[in-house]
């Protein structure tokens, strides 16, 4: 249960820093 939670949780942050990532790119890329 605990490794599940861990791995949910670092799954989601990676999803978060993911976005984040894109939203920076692409309003970069777009100048």
């Amino acid at each position: 249960m605990l490794t599940a939670y861990g791995g949910g949780y670092m799954i989601a942050a990676l999803s978060i820093k993911h976005t984040q990532f894109n939203f920076a790119f692409n309003s970069i890329y777009s100048h």
